[in-house]
C-alpha cells in the first residue's frame, strides 16, 4: 500500500485544527483548505500564498485575478465566484425586509462590501426601501473607469418608481480606497435629491464604500445640509 502524500496529512491536519478552533487557522491556512476543495491532488500552499499576497487580505480575495496565479485554472475560478455570490446575497437576506437603522449603517455597508466595495471598476448600487425603512430590492446601476462613473438622474427615479419605493439609499465604490466624497459626488447627490424628491421618494444615504470603510453622508450631515438648501 503505498504511503499518502505529504500535502494529504498536513491538508488532514488543517481540517482538525479548524474543526476544534476556525479562528486559530492563518489566512493562508484558510485559503489552502478551500482551494483543497478545487485542486484536490496537489499542495496547493504555493497557490494560497500567491493569491493572499497579490490580495493582500482576505477582503480583496473576490477581487483578485485568480488567471494570473499559476497553477490555477477555470474550476478554481468559478469557484470564488460562486462563494463570492453566496457570501453576497447572505449578507442580503440578513437585512432583507428588516428595518434599517439609519444612525447605523453597519449592516448596508457590509452588504454593500461584499457587492461592490472591491470591484476594480468604480460601481453605482441602489437599495430600494420600503415605508418602514426596510430593504425590498437592490440593483447595481452603472459601472465605469475609475474616476469616470456618471449618476444616471433619470435611471434612478425610473427604477425607484417601478420598485415603488418610498425611499432609496444610493452607494458606489472609490477603488482607490479613499472614502471621502468628491465635490462631483456631492454635487451629483444634490441634483439627485431635488430629482427624487420632485418625483415623492425620499434620499435617505448616499455612502461610498471601500474595503477598509465607508463615508455616509446622512452620518456626516452632508445630507441634512442639502436637504435644508432645498427648502
Amino acid at each position: 500500500m503505498s504511503a499518502q502524500p505529504t500535502y494529504f496529512e498536513h491538508r488532514k491536519r488543517l481540517k482538525e485544527r479548524f474543526a476544534v478552533s476556525p479562528e486559530a487557522v492563518a489566512d493562508t491556512e484558510l485559503l489552502e483548505l478551500l482551494l483543497g476543495y478545487v485542486i484536490k491532488r496537489r499542495d496547493v500552499k504555493p497557490q494560497a500564498r500567491d493569491i493572499l499576497k497579490r490580495a493582500e487580505h482576505l477582503g480583496n480575495i473576490f477581487d483578485c485575478d485568480l488567471a494570473a496565479v499559476k497553477g490555477v485554472g477555470s474550476e478554481t475560478e468559478t469557484f470564488f465566484e460562486l462563494l463570492k455570490e453566496f457570501v453576497t446575497r447572505s449578507s442580503y437576506r440578513k437585512i432583507e425586509k428588516k428595518t434599517l437603522n439609519l444612525s447605523d449603517q453597519g449592516e448596508v455597508y457590509a452588504y454593500l462590501r461584499n457587492r461592490i466595495a472591491a470591484a476594480s471598476q468604480e460601481m453605482l448600487a441602489i437599495l430600494f426601501l420600503d415605508a418602514r425603512n426596510r430593504l425590498i430590492a437592490n440593483k447595481v446601476l452603472k459601472q465605469g473607469k475609475v474616476g469616470d462613473i456618471s449618476f444616471d438622474i433619470r435611471d434612478i427615479i425610473v427604477s425607484a418608481l417601478e420598485k415603488s419605493a418610498y425611499g432609496v439609499i444610493l452607494a458606489h465604490n472609490h477603488p482607490t480606497g479613499e472614502i471621502q466624497p468628491t465635490h462631483a459626488d456631492i454635487a451629483s447627490t444634490r441634483e439627485v435629491f431635488k430629482a427624487l424628491r420632485y418625483a415623492g421618494v425620499e434620499l435617505v444615504d448616499h455612502l461610498i464604500v471601500a474595503t477598509n470603510g465607508y463615508y455616509s453622508m446622512r452620518g456626516e450631515g452632508v445630507l441634512q445640509k442639502i436637504a435644508a438648501e432645498a427648502r
